[in-house]
């Protein structure tokens, strides 16, 4: 474990040349420092690829983002969807009310997991968060910023049903984004009408701590994580 001082040196590095979060987590025995990193002229943020179009899938496969929302296809395919995904290293979480044939009660969402091998779903029913969590899946409720009401119902929900992850549309509100990440306990993605750098600096800066995006020049910044072995 690095001592107070280094972690301090470090961190005032890392805002002297990069985009500084905390994004340093365990996964698979390993730490995994998810810092934006700088390659050639490119950097890196968390990504999450929104795959919204059949021909976007080829291009989801190459690039380097690690987690995918998978919004097309139907019960007859999906399989193989997910499967090469998987083959190409990256998580999936499947958009329940964007996959055709899918059902929203428990036994569905289980059949997913199990017969799919999903790694979650993404939805944006509170009923559908519930029948997850009694399944043992992993859930992202997606909530849209409409207005201060629906933020506040939105907010109950969450309290509610406790999804794992909770994702924000559209993602150009820095301030309802800060908001936000006060009031839950859950890791935030943001998503919806990021075009530009920018845009995604300002929505870390913001507290979220994913982007999610169908934009594939958005996915070319996506970060490759270092990987440090844990003593």
């Amino acid at each position: 474990m690095r001592n107070t001082s280094s972690k301090t040196a470090c961190r005032r590095y890392r805002q002297a040349v990069f985009l500084s979060v905390n994004t340093v987590q365990t996964v698979a025995g390993y730490t995994v420092d998810k810092t934006h990193r700088v390659g050639g002229n490119v950097r890196h943020y968390p990504i999450i690829a929104s795959v919204t179009k059949e021909e976007q899938f080829v291009q989801v496969l190459q690039s380097d983002v690690e987690r995918v929302n998978l919004m097309i296809g139907h019960i007859g395919n999906i399989e193989e969807y997910i499967s090469q995904l998987h083959d190409a290293g990256k998580q999936v979480y499947a958009h329940i009310e964007m996959i055709t044939g899918l059902g929203r009660d428990a036994h569905s969402i289980s059949y997913l997991c199990d017969k799919f091998k999903a790694d979650g779903i993404v939805t944006t029913k509170s009923g559908a968060i519930t029948a997850a969590r009694q399944v043992g899946i992993k859930s992202i409720q997606r909530i849209f910023a409409i207005d201060t009401a629906a933020i506040n119902t939105a907010v109950k929900m969450i309290n509610s049903t406790k999804p794992d992850e909770v994702e924000l549309m559209p993602g150009l509100m820095p301030r309802v984004t800060r908001e936000l990440k006060a009031m839950i306990e859950q890791p935030l993605i943001v998503g919806g009408l990021i075009r530009h750098e920018h845009e995604l600096i300002e929505a870390i800066e913001s507290g979220a701590d994913y982007i999610s995006s169908g934009d594939p020049m958005i996915w070319r910044h996506a970060e490759v994580p270092l990987k440090v072995e844990v003593n």
